[in-house]
């Protein structure tokens, strides 16, 4: 399953949640806890499979600020998690 995750709130229900085979991919005001410094990122530094929206860290500036362990996805890697995970969940 991809869950998209839009608000950083949402985040430990998320990972409660997670399979081994899930991803997660941040956008909107979730791509906060792509931070190292973020208190948010602990929680998702050891998950596999996490994703941040490109096109949201450039809309807040913070294209650079993504921590090494997270990939960056554009619109294309978007589409791209929905055709390889079947269901998805926005949260």
């Amino acid at each position: 399953m991809l869950h998209i995750v839009k608000s950083i709130e949402k985040l430990p229900l998320v990972i409660s949640l997670l399979r081994e085979e899930d991803a997660l991919l941040l956008v909107e005001g979730a791509i906060y806890a792509a931070h190292e410094k973020s208190q948010a990122y602990a929680s998702i530094k050891s998950c596999v499979g996490v994703y941040v929206l490109q096109e949201d860290l450039m809309a807040r500036g913070w294209e650079h600020k993504v921590a090494k362990t997270l990939d960056i996805v554009d619109m294309a890697g978007f589409v791209d998690l929905t055709v390889t995970h079947v269901n998805s969940a926005t949260w």
